[in-house]
This record gives C-alpha cells, sequence and structure tokens, in this order.
C-alpha cells in the first residue's frame, strides 16, 4: 500500500488538459509523424502500461520538464476521457529534485504550477539516483518521466522506453520527447500559449543553477539586451548552441572558463574536385582542440563569394571565431577577403598597414626564404592592389619568428590555404583563442568486445557524468579492440572519475588498454 493516496484531479484541471489535447490535435505538428503526436503516443503507451499512480515526471521548472507538466496533462486528460472514467487521479505525481543556489524565478514558476494545475510535487534535496530509491520506496513508482532529448549529452544512448541501468534501483525511463528539437520544444510552448518561466524571456536558454548559467550570449542584442529564448535559432548540426550559457562548475578553475567556439571554412575548388588533399582541416581541427577552442562547424566551399559570405556571416553570428583558410592571393579566384568583408557587412579598403609590409617583405633577398612566389620582388603592382585591398578594420597581428601576419577583422582569422603557411598562421590564432578557452582532458578505453556488450555501462557513465563527454565507437577491421570508448572533459579530476566509474562497470578481461591519447586510431 502506498504511503500516500493520490488525490482526485479537480474537473477544471482535467477540462484543461482535455482542450489542449484538442489545440494539439489541431496542430499541424499532429501528422502522423509529427513531434506533438509521437510525444502524446509514448505517454499513452506508458499509461497502458502502468497505473497513474506509479508514474512519476521529473519536474524542475525548466524549458523540457515544462513541456512535459504540459504534455502529461493532455495525455491524462485523454486518457480519463477515452477510458470513461468520472474522476480519475491528478496529473501524475511529480517529482523535483531541488538544488542549492537554484533561481528565485524558477521556484516561483513550479509553486505557481502546483497551484494552477492542482500538482503534487514530492520535493527532494539529494541527486536524481538517491530520489528515484525515494520515490519507489514510498510511493511504490515504477516509471519515471524525463525530458531527455537526443542532443543531451547521454540522449544517444537511450530510447523512448529504457531500463534502469545496472546498479540502478530497477524503474522504467520513459522520454516523451527524444526526437524533438529546441525548436519544437519552443514551438509547443509558443503556439499552444502555454506557461513557462520567465528566465526564459530573459535571454536565458538553458537553466541550472545561479554559479552555473548566465543568458546565452548568441541571444545578445547591440543596446545589451537579450531576446527571449524562443528567438534562438539553431542550425541542425548545431544543436548544443542552446547551453551556450552554460558553465560548468565546483572545483576545478575550467569549470567556469567562458566557452571558446568556432566554426572553419576551408575555400577552394581544387578540394571540392579532389585534386588536392585537405589537410588543412584536421590539422586545424586538432590545434582548436587542444587549445580548447570548441569545434562546432566545419564547410568547405567554392571559389563563389556569395557562398562564403553567407556562411561566415551565420557563423558569425553562432561562434566565437571563424577560421578561413585559402582564398588568399592576388589571382581571380581569391575572392576571401571580398567573401569576408560583404559576410560582416564591411566594405573593402586599401590596407596602408599591409602595403607597407609588403614592400618591405619583398626588398627580402630570397623570395624561397620569405615563402611567397612573385614575378618580381622589386615589383608592388602585381600583388598590391588584390592583396591590399581588404575587409575594412582588419588586423595585421606579427608573432616574433614568423614570417606574414595572421589577418583577423572582428572575429573572423583568415588564413593562407598553402599547408606549411596555414599551420603557422593556426598555431597563432590557436594561442590567441587559448586565453579564452580552456583545455580539454581525454581517456580512450580500448576494449576487446563489441559495442553492444558495454551499451549499458556506457549509458550509465553517462548519465552519472553529464559534464563529461562520452563517445563510444566500434572497430570492424580486424584489431584486437572492437569498441574504443573517448571520456573527454574540462576537468582533469571529473574525467578520472567517470574513467573509474566506467571500468567498474564492465568486467576486467573486457579491457585491452587505457591511455590518454586524443585521436582515435584508424576504422
Amino acid at each position: 500500500k502506498m504511503a500516500k493516496e493520490m488525490e482526485n484531479w479537480p474537473a477544471a484541471a482535467r477540462r484543461s488538459g482535455e482542450e489542449l489535447l484538442e489545440r494539439m490535435q489541431a496542430s499541424p505538428d499532429w501528422s502522423s509523424n509529427g513531434p506533438f503526436r509521437r510525444a502524446i503516443k509514448v505517454f499513452d503507451d506508458a499509461l497502458r502500461l502502468y497505473k497513474p499512480s506509479e508514474i512519476v515526471l521529473s519536474f524542475n521548472g525548466g524549458k523540457d520538464a515544462t513541456v512535459l507538466l504540459h504534455l502529461a496533462r493532455a495525455a491524462v486528460a485523454g486518457f480519463l476521457k477515452e477510458s470513461g472514467a468520472e474522476s480519475g487521479p491528478t496529473c501524475l505525481r511529480c517529482v523535483y529534485f531541488a538544488e542549492s543556489d537554484g533561481f528565485d524565478e524558477m521556484e516561483d514558476f513550479i509553486v505557481a504550477m502546483e497551484s494552477t494545475y492542482k500538482l503534487e510535487i514530492e520535493r527532494f534535496p539529494g541527486g536524481f539516483k538517491d530520489g528515484c530509491e525515494h520515490m519507489i520506496k514510498n510511493f511504490a513508482a515504477k516509471a519515471f518521466i524525463l525530458g531527455t532529448r537526443k542532443s543531451d549529452p547521454h540522449g544517444k544512448f537511450v530510447e523512448s522506453f529504457s531500463p534502469s541501468s545496472a546498479g540502478w534501483p530497477s524503474f522504467m525511463r520513459v522520454h516523451p520527447i527524444l526526437s524533438w528539437e529546441y525548436d519544437d520544444v519552443w514551438r509547443f510552448l509558443t503556439e499552444m500559449s502555454l506557461e513557462y518561466c520567465v528566465l526564459y524571456d530573459r535571454g536565458y536558454t538553458s537553466i541550472g543553477r545561479k554559479d552555473n548559467t548566465e543568458k546565452n550570449p548568441l541571444l545578445l542584442q547591440p543596446d545589451g539586451s537579450f531576446l527571449p529564448a524562443h528567438m534562438l535559432k539553431l542550425q541542425a548540426m548545431d544543436p548544443l548552441l542552446e547551453r551556450h550559457g552554460r558553465r560548468q562548475s565546483g572545483g576545478n578553475d575550467c569549470d567556469s572558463a567562458q566557452l571558446c567556439t568556432a566554426a572553419i571554412v576551408t575555400i577552394g575548388n581544387e578540394v571540392l574536385s579532389a585534386k588536392v588533399q585537405d589537410v588543412n582541416t584536421n590539422y586545424a581541427a586538432r590545434v582548436l582542440r587542444s587549445c580548447g577552442v570548441v569545434l562546432r562547424r566545419v564547410a568547405i566551399l567554392p571559389d563563389k563569394t556569395e557562398e562564403i559570405a553567407k556562411a561566415v556571416k551565420e557563423m558569425a553570428a553562432d561562434c566565437t571565431a571563424v577560421i578561413t583558410i585559402g582564398g588568399i592571393g592576388p589571382t581571380h579566384d581569391d575572392v576571401t577577403f571580398r567573401a569576408v568583408a560583404e559576410g560582416l557587412g564591411k566594405g573593402l579598403v586599401h590596407n596602408v598597414e599591409m602595403e607597407g609590409f609588403l614592400r618591405q617583405f619583398k626588398r627580402r633577398p630570397s623570395q624561397e626564404e620569405a615563402g611567397v612566389a612573385g614575378p618580381n620582388r622589386a615589383d608592388l603592382k602585381w600583388d598590391t592592389q588584390k592583396m591590399c585591398l581588404m575587409p575594412g578594420d582588419t588586423e595585421l597581428l606579427m608573432e616574433h619568428g614568423k614570417e606574414f601576419p595572421l589577418l583577423r577583422c572582428g572575429k573572423v582569422y583568415m588564413l593562407p590555404g598553402v599547408p606549411q603557411f596555414m599551420r603557422q598562421q593556426i598555431d597563432h590564432a590557436g594561442r590567441l583563442l587559448k586565453k579564452s578557452g580552456c583545455a580539454f582532458h581525454c581517456r580512450q578505453i580500448r576494449l576487446s568486445v563489441e559495442e553492444a556488450l558495454v551499451a549499458k555501462a556506457i549509458t550509465a557513465t553517462a548519465e552519472e557524468f553529464p559534464n563529461v563527454e562520452v563517445g563510444s565507437y566500434p572497430y570492424y577491421n580486424g584489431s584486437a579492440h572492437k569498441t574504443i570508448v573517448m571520456l573527454e572533459g574540462r576537468c582533469n579530476t571529473r574525467v578520472d572519475l567517470c574513467q573509474v566509474f566506467m571500468t567498474e562497470q564492465i568486467p576486467d578481461s573486457y579491457i585491452i588498454s587505457a591511455d590518454s591519447d586524443p585521436t582515435l586510431p584508424p576504422s
């Protein structure tokens, strides 16, 4: 017998859920494969497998949890109506895993939802695992409704219904919005005219504690104000920018470091037509990673001004830095300067500093030593007009011992395409960006078994260490290692603890080796 019986759901709250369901069914997102319908189907399946009193909804007031709450209102109301019940249980029991140093506005919102929809919220001050044990022991819970999405750190390891991991109490994890994108969340909340925490209207897009949450800088306006969260438009390949205002915390200097992000635009018809092998992008990615810079996007584009300008504009809006590689020179297909100027909304201007540098450069005794080809070192005409015509406000950043300056215009670093010169420049850019980033720490665990045999252990590790990136890579090339698990994070101690936890979940006989190599072997 449960320690506390659930009260009947008031008629007004139930009717509100029915009305929401009707609005959802009238939406285009109720199509056969639409996100609204898929989510309700998961709820319907859960209500078919478990009694409402056996289901607990995890509700912390965040946007995903708020979506779950409103979906639950609609699903339970529809379930009761279809079953012909005159009265029914409250809109699922909720559990709130309360954290210290939370936002007052978030607590106010939770209290308001509790009152408005007559919720039964059990507040638990401990961690998720202990809270689940508490709900199972005291409320006979069998399933927990969670707001996990595929873009979350461990979202790719779970399904709509996933049993709890080894070492945890026995329960079913239910993920109704697993396939939803950020835009789906906000389309649901705004188009259905639903309540959500006011913090999301002030520039926050992902909310934790006060000490690890900031307004998302991607929503910052020129006047210093911030757009609301639903105005953030994410590229499909870069969903994690919704967490751009979150930082790790707790015992490591790198935890509070500002997240430094970058995008790379490699330019050249010769790359796209396979006339040359692109070694630049891989090298640049490795340098940026070693400097603690998170690489968000990579694009390889032809020598077309409008395409490059469009990419630069989009990437500069999303990232701390944009690296262009190639397209710098005196010939007709060297269009990078013009494209960057268009992308940043700047004009092309004659750069006097660049002219002075080139004149001095041509006086050097050897063309080969300088690393620049030209028809005549004494004649500046062939390259002056084009090489000195640069985006307005371009800086020439010289570094001791280097032949050529690094060119920077705002967020954009413009690098040459010749590999040996590009490497000098990206090393320089990496050192500059490293000042605002923090190095990553990596552990590589090589296993002798196939991925399926360790999937549960990998999932448990990702759940236990959400601030460590856990990746799994299968190998089918006949090598001794069948699976490699990579653990990567900004706190070395946390990564070490994550490795210990991971290896404790699997038999010792599975482990071939473990080291800190950040590069995977060829597959």
